[in-house]
């Protein structure tokens, strides 16, 4: 019997794409498709995870589709009926290709309190398990719990369909009593997912079942995408989980896709039992809810009893305020500003939120744990107060309400940056302070990107690894519009980049053999015609493209590879219909990560509110949500960001404390008490000397700097915000700088404008700028300037637009705005919206800039062994630091068993000249190490050219240059007690940039003074390095058996040592070291010898390695040289040929067509760049930039990936003190060392 009257269904089993490499659509993919459907409800029940709940949630709510909410729990075998165990284990008899997914059981809760039920025991269960990925859940504890849930019987990985299928129907009926005597009949529901190929006597028999206990009959979809459009994609998904070609998997698959399907359709399959589709229907309108019922508030903070949140915020900040202002009658705008941040602060409810993040802060400062705040809560003269951020939001008139305002119901976004080598303690303090349950960081969903997309496309079609792999490494890391327009040409080709960017989780979502970068699978081919031909409906391969019978692997239509080789080409012709599957996948889900720095906080257990597992780093917690989901949720987030920077200069200032090296006013130097406006410190920017230094090291930083040629403070915060996409697509750079050079008349659309945009040269860069305009030309309060803003920016409300449109004509016509001008202005306002960056964020990064930047010129060996020390971090790899250190003529030492701290030192000759050098670099020399009282020479030269950026190699003189003081409040900037002199940043007039040279600036160099790598810049030698320091406390070690037998060292450690030149100061070169190793004997590394005997033997004469055997192996053990650069064994050969060096190509060459060559050390594809692709060379003189070409690189694609060192013919571009190479040729230069380079987008 065929229903066609009107029914209500309503889908109660679906899982979105949060079900890992198994759901095909998201969450709001699902919902508007049943929308479309007419379906009366909808649930995702993903699997051992609630990650779609509030996504599931916003969609329902704007499109009006009622959401039930639960989750399908993995089963542990254990405790499930003895006569039953082998029908449900795992293991039961599969064919190859088929997947064993174990058991599941559906949950739906019925209410908001099992909605936190269900929540707090998929936490408790995980949190219970630490390092057990995945663990499945008992029948007794989910039993235990049952209240406000429903239990679903399951699918055909159900309990009960498992035992149906082993045990026949006698089977079943034992694991249904088994569930009703765990959950109850009131909990239990049968569940018949059928499909229309499915024998209809499997529907009776679950009516059957359901009817003699009398349970409920609920008829479900099993829904893993949303139309059959994604059929095709659930089905790859299924083959990359399980790690076989999709030949091998879709005979397994079943005969029907799992796609929503309306009341009718569900009718027609289950239409001898119709009762279970308006059961459905009927069930999903009484469970149904909306989870903002469920929004937490922040917890109570420690304050003094007395005190109300409100009270003690507002007394600690009258406390810092009198520090950093002075009284009321001394700065009384500043205090009058800080009463209406308070007030604003209190009438929104988030005292809380501040005190939370004092508190943290407080903790960072009393550990002595380097931090800072940033970003828009830089806008804020109470977070200065506090102490929270560097910034004077008073002095330098920033508007508080681009961070908070009265209009916003939203909390604030404090960031605080911590030094990355200590951020961990941090974390781990917010853990303990507020409490395990109180406390969670805040997920990262890691989502296909191109290149790991069109990596499993390929294998789930078949194609070898190695093929996989080649393609892959053809197109953009971050797009695939660059793939799709090589297809076209026949090409498919990109860059090279590294795909993940996020810290790794809980390893969820990879499934079969693993390699680094996604599930592994053998290298086969598939097999015969795709079974997706002979299943019905599926006539091609809808929702991902193509066909499926074209492009198999095996047919001969592609190049060979050597052909390819040969042209440079090795990433040729990815198949359509691989490129098809991969853009299907591109964006989905793939594993889950954590966020950068975001942790929850509530007022209740977090678990309760979204389930919590732990991460796969030691002791930390995270949600299954995103930062978004968490924020719709009413999570406040809390933003503990890792710096790098900030743990090199921390190591740096406590070295030169070490030292005694103090600052004028006799107080330690640290990130906001240094002498400002150092014009040293300029002069190293204008010559864009600037490898290492934070923010302004890329290339596209070194190229702006000498055509902006800052010259005090404020142009700092100028730079750190142009090199952004959003000024770039915005169009504003090149205004600015021509503005800034003289060349272009500063303008404003209408003099009300001015007071905005004069700081900047009439041209919009900060979005507190926007804000700034519609104060002064439309009377809008700074609460409207905020609205305004949020409704132009990156999720741009038309209906806010409109809204706010009218008002802002109408103030603008007030104030004598002509008609013309009034467009042209909003016009200006809605376009610069999308791309304005937070001057306070811009104000909090110079900072660090300006301090970086004063440590290379005036401690530049604090300097380099602080980067070294705190790496991974920043632009520049450990090797190009060195080089760059050995081309300031800075001496770089190899690592020593008895001078090397773990990571890189400052060290001190005894009795030698630094200034005389001998071979910079050079292992010769062992030094004594720098203690507090070790000498430190006083003269520094000074600096006979204040105020201006001189030519690099010109006005050498060393000196500090003006050392004005200044206390720990008052930052880097002015005079105390003065507000900014706005005109002094204007440079309307010509301004300059110096001739342009790569020579290195004369740095600051301390006589006597060494970098000394550290035990841990040797590869390998891992807890060694800490037991090498250890048994060195006793005194230095005299001998390789000294060492071994102190320090408990193994043959391979010394081997390690031994590559590096670290032990050397026994008296023994590489080679006999190396010889030694191997001779000490096997006893000996455990024992210390009988007396009377003696460990090991003198090694015979050995001959000294030579320069390149010397350069090898310090490339093996450390992947860099402190003695040379590679480029130095091939410059005779390379001048012979007429290739220059970097230090040679300077202006007088624009124009020419010349050659240069180095190592890659980048390769840059921004997207605000056209499609030109940026590449670094380096060699031993300096860094020379080069643009390429859309042409240009496709024709040398296969060489400019694939090789390590390039040299390059192309013509001298110089603007504006800037030399770049455009290039026209290259061709890959063999090295005998390994580098590696660092791409980005």
């Amino acid at each position: 019997m065929i229903h066609n009257a009107p029914a209500a269904y309503a889908e109660l089993h679906a899982h979105s794409a949060f079900t890992l490499l198994e759901g095909a659509d998201s969450p709001a993919a699902l919902v508007e498709a049943a929308v479309k459907l007419g379906l009366e409800g909808l649930g995702i029940l993903d699997i051992d995870g609630m990650h779609s709940a509030i996504q599931t949630t916003t969609a329902g709510r704007r499109l009006g589709m009622p959401i039930i909410h639960g989750a399908e729990l993995s089963l542990e075998p254990t405790g499930l009926l003895e006569a039953e165990r082998d029908a449900v284990n795992p293991g039961w008899g599969l064919a190859r290709g088929a997947e064993d997914p174990g058991i599941r059981l559906p949950i739906l809760v019925s209410s908001p309190q099992g909605y936190t039920t269900l929540s707090s025991t998929m936490s408790a269960h995980a949190l219970a398990r630490p390092g057990v990925r995945k663990a499945a859940h008992l029948i007794s504890e989910l039993a235990d719990a049952k209240k406000d849930w429903l239990i679903l019987s399951g699918t055909r990985r159900g309990p009960l369909r498992r035992a149906l299928h082993s045990g026949g129907i006698e089977g079943a009926r034992r694991m249904r009593d088994f569930l009703i005597d765990a959950f109850g009949e009131e909990h239990l529901l049968i569940e018949s997912a059928l499909t229309p190929t499915d024998d209809p006597q499997l529907g009776d028999v679950l009516a059957l079942l359901a009817q003699e206990r009398g349970l409920r009959l609920l008829a479900t979809g099993a829904v893993r995408c949303a139309t059959p459009r994604s059929q095709g994609l659930a089905d790859v998904l299924s083959a990359i989980r399980i790690g076989e070609p999709l030949g091998r998997v879709e005979p397994h698959l079943g005969a029907f896709p799992p796609f929503l399907r309306s009341a009718q359709e569900m009718l027609r399959i289950h239409h001898r039992n119709p009762q279970a589709v308006s059961q459905a229907a009927h069930i999903g309108g009484e469970i149904a809810f909306d989870l903002r019922l469920l929004a937490p508030r922040l917890p109570r903070t420690h304050i003094p009893e007395g005190y109300s949140n409100a009270s003690w915020l507002a007394e600690l900040t009258r406390r810092g305020a009198l520090e950093r202002y002075g009284t009321r009658e001394k700065h009384p705008r500043a205090w009058e500003t800080i009463d209406h941040e308070l007030e604003v602060i209190e009438t929104l409810g988030f005292p809380g939120y501040f005190l939370i993040v004092k508190e943290i802060v407080d903790f960072c400062q009393e550990r002595g744990i380097l931090c800072q705040g940033r970003g828009s809560a830089a806008n804020s003269a109470v977070c200065y107060a506090l102490g929270i951020t560097a910034v004077d939001a008073i002095r330098h008139r920033l508007l508080f309400e681009r961070f908070l305002s009265t209009g916003r119901s939203s909390p604030p976004d404090i960031d605080v940056d911590i030094e990355a080598g200590r951020r961990e303690e941090v974390i781990q303090h917010v853990y303990e302070f507020y409490g395990r349950e109180r406390a969670a960081q805040v997920a990262n969903v890691i989502t296909y990107r191109p290149r790991s997309a069109m990596r499993d496309a390929a294998r789930a079609l078949g194609y070898p690894a190695g093929l996989a792999a080649a393609w892959s490494k053809g197109i953009s890391r971050h797009s695939f519009a660059s793939l799709e327009e090589n297809r076209a040409k026949g090409s498919g080709r990109g860059k090279k980049e590294d795909e993940d960017g996020a810290e790794r989780n809980t390893g969820e979502g990879r499934a079969g053999k693993k390699d680094e970068d996604g599930p592994g699978r053998k290298d086969e081919g598939g097999e015969g015609k795709s079974a997706r031909d002979r299943r019905p409906g599926r006539k091609d391969w809808d929702g991902v493209g193509g066909s499926a019978k074209e492009d198999r692997p095996g047919r001969k239509r592609r190049e060979t590879r050597g052909n390819r080789a040969e042209k440079g080409e090795d990433n040729l012709g990815a198949p359509p219909l691989v490129v098809s599957v991969a853009s299907a996948l591109h964006k989905l889900p793939r594993h889950m990560g954590i966020h950068s720095g975001g942790m929850v906080l509530s007022d209740q257990p977090v678990s309760g509110i979204c389930p919590i597992v732990w991460a796969a780093k030691e002791g930390r917690s995270v949600l299954q949500w995103d930062k978004e989901d968490c924020a719709d949720a009413g999570l406040v987030k809390f933003d503990l960001l890792g710096l790098g920077m900030l743990s090199a200069l921390r190591i740096a200032f406590e070295r030169l404390r070490e030292r005694g090296v103090l600052g004028r006013n006799g107080s330690p130097l640290g990130l906001h008490n240094l002498p400002e406006e150092d014009p040293r410190v300029y002069e190293l920017l204008c010559a864009a000397d600037t490898v290492g230094v934070f923010q302004v090291e890329s290339r596209a930083q070194m190229n702006t700097l000498p055509r902006l040629a800052p010259r005090c403070f404020y142009d700092i915060v100028v730079e750190v915000a142009l090199i952004r996409p959003g000024p770039i697509q915005g169009r504003a750079v090149n205004p600015y700088l021509r503005r800034r050079r003289g060349r272009e008349e500063v303008s404003y659309l209408h003099p009300l404008m001015r007071p905005a945009l004069e700081k900047t040269l009439g041209v919009p860069l900060f979005q507190e700028q926007l804000m700034q305009i519609a104060i002064d030309v439309a009377g809008f309060t700074p609460a409207q300037a905020d609205r305004l803003r949020r409704a132009m920016g990156a999720k741009r409300s038309p209906e806010l637009m409109e809204e706010l449109r009218g008002p802002l004509m109408e103030g603008m016509k007030a104030r004598g705005v002509e008609e013309q001008a009034r467009e042209g202005i909003f016009t200006q306002l809605k376009g610069f919206a999308d791309f304005g960056f937070p001057e306070s964020h811009a104000f909090s990064f110079a900072h660090i800039v300006y301090a970086s930047a004063w440590l290379k010129v005036h401690h530049p060996e604090e300097f380099y062994a602080a980067i070294l020390a705190a790496q991974p971090m920043g632009f520049y790899s450990p090797a190009s630091l060195v080089h760059d250190a050995r081309r300031h003529e800075l001496s770089v030492l190899a690592p020593d068993v008895n001078a090397s701290e773990l990571e890189a030192s400052v060290e001190f000759s005894a009795n030698s000249d630094p200034r005389a050098r001998t071979g910079v670099g050079g292992e010769e020399g062992h030094c004594a190490k720098a203690t507090p009282s070790a000498p430190m020479s006083p003269q520094r030269g000074r600096s006979d050219q204040r105020g201006s950026c001189t030519h690099r190699g010109i006005g050498t003189h060393r000196g500090t240059g003006r050392e004005k003081g200044i206390s720990p409040e008052r930052g880097i900037s002015l005079e105390r007690g003065r507000d900014i002199d706005t005109a002094g940043w204007l440079r309307s007039e010509k301004t300059e940039a110096p001739p342009p040279s790569t020579a290195p600036i004369r740095l600051d160099t301390t006589p006597g003074a060494h970098v000394r790598l550290g035990l841990n810049d040797i590869s390998g030698l891992g807890a060694d390095a800490e037991a090498i320091l250890e048994a060195r406390r006793e005194g230095p070690f005299t001998s390789v058996e000294d060492l071994v037998i102190r320090a408990q060292l193994d043959e391979p450690s010394i081997v390690r040592l031994a590559k590096a030149g670290a032990l050397s100061s026994l008296g023994i070169s590489r080679r006999e070291g190396v010889w030694a190793a191997g001779a000490l004997g096997v006893s000996s590394w455990i024992q210390p010898c009988l007396p009377g005997t003696q460990v090991g033997a003198k090694a015979p004469l050995l001959p000294e390695m030579n320069e390149e055997e010397a350069l090898i192996s310090d490339y093996q053990s450390m992947g860099l040289s402190p003695q040379r650069h590679p480029f130095e064994l091939l410059r005779d050969e390379l001048a012979e040929r007429g290739v220059l060096a970097a230090q040679q190509v300077g202006a007088e060459h624009c124009g020419e067509v010349i050659c240069v060559a180095g190592i890659v050390t980048h390769r840059q594809r921004p997207h605000t760049a056209q499609g030109i692709i940026f590449l670094s060379l380096e060699d031993e003189t300096g860094i020379v930039n080069i643009s390429c070409s859309p042409d240009m690189w496709n024709a040398h694609k296969g060489i400019a990936l694939g090789s390590k060192a390039l040299e390059i013919r192309g013509r001298v571009e110089y603007g504006d003190g800037a030399v770049s190479i455009t290039a026209h040729r290259m061709k890959a230069i063999a090295l005998p060392v390994h580098t590696s380079s660092r791409d980005f987008r």
